[in-house]
C-alpha cells in the first residue's frame, strides 16, 4: 500500500496533469491581479461547449481575468479553441483577455498572438472575443501583435477583436504592427 502512495506522489511531482485526470471537466479562468500573476505564454488551451457552461453561472467565460492587475506580460501566446456545442442551442461567450477593474497592464516584448477558433452556437449576448478593456488601461506594445477570431458555426458567435468599453477605458496601441 505505501508503495502505490509513492508511485501516486511520484507521477503527481512528474506529471501533474494526470494526476488531476480526474478533474478534466472542470476548467478555470486563470486570473491576473494583485495577488496572482499567471503564466501566459505558450498557452494552448481546448474547452467544450459543456466545460464552459459547468466553469460558471455567467453567460460568458474569460479565459484570463485580468482584475486590477498593475504590470507587464511579455511575448504573451493564447490559443483557444472552444468546440462541440452544449447542447445545440446558445452557448458561453468566450472572452481570452478580459481587463477590468482599474488595471493598467502593458503587453510587450516581440509577439503578443491571441487566437479563437469556435464552432460554439451564438444567439443573444454572444461573443468570442480577444480583447476587451473595460474602465482600465492596457497598453500593447508588442512589436507584432496578432489578434484572430474565426467562428465556424452557421449560426455562430459574433467575432471581435479588440474592444474598448466604458468611460475610463483606454487602449493603446504602440507596436510596429498589429493585426486584427
Amino acid at each position: 500500500m505505501k508503495k502505490s502512495i509513492l508511485n501516486l506522489a511520484v507521477l503527481a511531482a512528474v506529471c501533474p496533469a494526470a494526476a488531476f485526470a480526474a478533474d478534466a471537466d472542470v476548467i478555470k479562468t486563470l486570473v491576473w491581479n494583485a495577488n496572482s500573476n499567471p503564466d501566459l505564454t505558450n498557452l494552448t488551451l481546448n474547452y467544450s461547449g459543456e466545460q464552459l457552461k459547468k466553469a460558471t453561472t455567467e453567460s460568458y467565460f474569460d479565459v484570463v481575468d485580468i482584475h486590477g492587475a498593475k504590470g507587464r506580460k511579455d511575448n504573451v501566446s493564447l490559443v483557444v479553441n472552444a468546440k462541440g456545442s452544449a447542447n445545440g442551442s446558445i452557448d458561453k461567450q468566450v472572452i481570452v483577455l478580459d481587463i477590468d477593474k482599474n488595471s493598467d497592464v502593458v503587453f510587450g516584448g516581440s509577439t503578443l498572438d491571441v487566437i479563437v477558433d469556435t464552432d460554439l452556437i451564438g444567439g443573444g449576448n454572444n461573443m468570442a472575443e480577444a480583447l476587451v478593456v473595460w474602465n482600465a488601461k492596457a497598453e500593447v506594445s508588442a512589436d507584432a501583435s496578432n489578434f484572430s477570431v474565426k467562428s465556424t458555426a452557421a449560426n455562430g458567435k459574433s467575432v471581435y477583436g479588440l474592444t474598448v468599453n466604458g468611460k475610463t477605458a483606454e487602449l493603446k496601441l504602440t507596436g510596429k504592427t498589429v493585426n486584427v
